[in-house]
């Protein structure tokens, strides 16, 4: 699943699309899902619901920001965290304000290592691009191919204050941050992050969160890839069951201008961004053993009798669908 954001259907599939490579190579390759739309309104919100199935509820339906001028957030637990007491109405549903949810709210990650015990390492992973690039600024534990894994606001007493909200790098503008370091990783594009049940287990989750990696792309075409995604996709035996992939927020076309630079080296953010993540990443997708031997959006379980690992693309806002060989853009 690799998530996009920001932009309407008409803007992103329609004929003056700069998305050339989405609408172009990977649409062929797959179905538009038409009506497909969004939980809620705001990027966290979504994100949750993506995971966990967990209802907006009215911090996370304001991205946990606490502060408009500032885009300061919060890492609060949701309190008081108890399910709703018509179960039969809302199934699995937690009942209360904030934004990181009890240990008891499971994920499809921990549904994925209580079904398939034997493969925790390789179940599920979520690869967040620039996590870590600035380790004061986002936390978490150096991982050794670059970054941080495990990164997120640090809590004392169930309260927690996010700086991530604003993108920082040497081209910022507005309300991004200037800074000789490239950051655009963001915690509420993170969502795995607001679960007890992941971050309590601080093993678990450096193995399941850590960073995208990097790609590099030489003057004559060719793109070198390097870190996690690219590691585990090199082997059918390490590519997980499930793979959310977040870009940073210049990649998924959240901001309009970019902090840093976009896939393709340039600053312009939006749809160009999103368009150049695509054309960059998805050939290490399409190239990997994974996907060439169907396991990727396979109807059967694989040899390790695990899932097969689905390839799904979103954009939060109203959404649509596509893929390669089938990427949902909602």
């Amino acid at each position: 699943m690799i998530d996009l954001e920001n932009e309407e259907a008409s803007t992103t599939f329609g004929p003056n699309s700069p998305a050339t490579y989405l609408n172009g190579t990977l649409l062929p390759m797959g179905e538009l899902i038409q009506n497909y739309y969004g939980t809620g309104h705001v990027s966290t919100d979504n994100y949750i619901a993506q995971v966990s199935g967990q209802a907006p509820n009215q911090v996370t339906s304001s991205d946990c920001v606490t502060s408009i001028t500032s885009l300061a957030g919060s890492f609060n637990d949701v309190k008081p965290g108890t399910l709703d007491p018509d179960q039969a109405r809302y199934p699995g549903q937690v009942d209360g304000q904030g934004c990181v949810f009890p240990a008891s709210v499971q994920t499809i990650g921990g549904q994925l290592d209580a079904a398939y015990p034997r493969s925790v390492a390789t179940d599920w992973r979520d690869y967040a691009g620039d996590m870590g690039n600035d380790t004061a600024r986002d936390g978490g534990t150096p991982d050794p191919l670059g970054g941080t894994d495990y990164a997120h606001p640090v809590q004392v007493n169930g309260a927690g204050t996010d700086i991530t909200n604003n993108a920082e790098g040497p081209n910022a503008t507005g309300s991004q941050v200037k800074s000789a370091i490239t950051d655009q990783y963001a915690n509420r594009h993170n969502p795995f992050i607001y679960f007890h049940s992941v971050i309590d287990n601080q093993r678990l989750c450096e193995t399941h969160v850590v960073p995208l990696g990097t790609a590099s792309t030489a003057a004559g075409g060719s793109t070198t890839f390097s870190g996690h995604l690219a590691n585990d996709l090199s082997r059918l035996s390490t590519t997980p069951g499930f793979a959310f992939i977040t870009p940073n927020l210049c990649d998924d076309g959240h901001d309009a201008t970019c902090a840093g630079t976009n896939a393709a080296g340039g600053t312009t953010g939006g749809l160009v961004a999103a368009d150049a993540f695509l054309r960059t990443w998805m050939p290490l997708i399409l190239r990997s053993p994974a996907y060439r031997s169907g396991q990727i959006w396979s109807s059967s379980p694989s040899t390790r009798e695990r899932p097969p690992t689905p390839l799904l693309a979103t954009m939060s806002s109203q959404a649509r669908a596509t893929s390669a060989p089938d990427i949902a853009l909602c």
